[in-house]
């Protein structure tokens, strides 16, 4: 499923995932495949869709295969999901992966460009007026990395 889905076969695919559906996912490796053929694949949507579907599954660990994570985190950065992306990367440590260079890479960008901190900062800084510029900045600093 994954080579198919990486070489942009999706339809082929479409047995594959029924006979998963059927079995209430229970092949956690098999699920990570389906996730990072999605990823290679371009099918973004789908796999943060997958990814869903497997949590709401009720089993514990849906996914064995830290590429899997992987290919959500880096899914849901090629979509701006920035808020999914950090969570994600909070399971990826809470589960003690060695993050790869392009989640580290994706990551970066998302405390970089995003503005899910936004609301956080401005609240620290109406909370104490009078900072200066200088604690201003360590202020947002603090808001990115607490997020």
């Amino acid at each position: 499923a994954r080579t198919l889905l990486g070489a942009k076969r999706i339809g082929e695919t479409e047995s594959f995932l029924a006979l998963m559906k059927k079995r209430s996912f229970a092949v956690p490796t098999g699920n990570s495949c389906m996730l990072l053929g999605y990823y290679e694949g371009g099918y973004y949507e789908k796999c943060l869709a997958f990814y869903s579907e497997l949590q709401h599954n009720g089993k514990k660990h849906p996914i064995a295969d830290p590429r899997g994570y992987y290919s959500v985190l880096l899914s849901a950065y090629r979509l701006k999901d920035y808020k999914l992306g950090i969570e994600l990367f909070d399971e990826i440590e809470a589960r003690k992966f060695w993050p790869s260079r392009e989640v580290v890479y994706a990551v970066t960008e998302i405390f970089a460009n995003g503005d899910f901190w936004r609301e956080k900062y401005e609240d620290a800084l109406k909370a104490s007026p009078g900072l200066s510029d200088e604690q201003s900045s360590f202020c947002i600093m603090c808001n990115r990395i607490g997020s």
